[in-house]
């Protein structure tokens, strides 16, 4: 019965927490099951406990804090995790360097168009690389805080300025709390952010820049 699976899930809850009220979150699915108190171990540990035995007797664990207390929510049924598509990431990432090379290539002489591979490539490397970095970031940080993540996805268009629309991962399961959350969001500007800046030097260093013409005198 339900009050049977309450009383097993209080026993959980409170290895990891002291629980201070139980209820059913109102307005909700029937059957989940909310507990709100102090956490006595360090969030990530107490995560690990909850999705470990909550999935055991057909829950989800889902973790917040509010304000001084944390939240609890158990939620009947487990998330299933559906495996990446490794080969559909590699296809895209190809598209997205082939349309990222035509697109910084493009160079008109005289009334033809071209395509300059050797600038072409040298833009691809740099956007890609940035792009990569930035989903990296998220990718690895939520592995390391076991979150399961789809693999970067990048997306061609070759008819915009730059040939792609940039890159996302997916979440296929939720984080433990919002600290996670936020670590998880901030790892890819960070990430992107470290290639970014030697790209940009390095863009510079290589740009023939004409110097301006001194400011007329009147």
């Amino acid at each position: 019965t339900f009050e049977m699976q309450r009383s097993l899930l209080y026993r959980i809850a409170s290895e990891v927490m002291n629980v201070q009220s139980v209820a059913a979150e109102p307005g909700a699915v029937p059957g989940i099951v909310q507990f709100e108190g102090t956490l006595h171990r360090e969030p990530q540990a107490a995560y690990d406990y909850l999705e470990q035995h909550f999935g055991a007797v057909g829950y989800t664990a889902l973790l917040r804090q509010e304000g001084d207390k944390e939240v609890l929510v158990a939620m009947p049924g487990k998330l299933a995790v559906s495996r990446s598509r490794l080969w559909l990431a590699i296809l895209l990432f190809v598209l997205t360097g082939i349309s990222t090379i035509v697109m910084g290539g493009l160079e008109q002489v005289g009334n033809q168009v071209t395509i300059n591979m050797g600038t072409g490539i040298a833009f691809s490397a740099s956007i890609l690389s940035i792009l990569l970095a930035h989903e990296l970031g998220h990718y690895v940080t939520a592995r390391k805080l076991g979150v399961a993540a789809s693999y970067p996805f990048f997306i061609p268009m070759p008819l915009s300025p730059i040939g792609t629309m940039g890159a996302f991962i997916a979440m296929k399961s939720p984080p433990p709390d919002r600290r996670a959350l936020l670590a998880i969001a901030i790892a890819g500007p960070i990430a992107g952010l470290v290639v970014a800046i030697p790209v940009l030097f390095i863009g510079l260093y290589l740009s023939n820049l004409e110097p301006l013409p001194p400011p007329p005198y009147f």
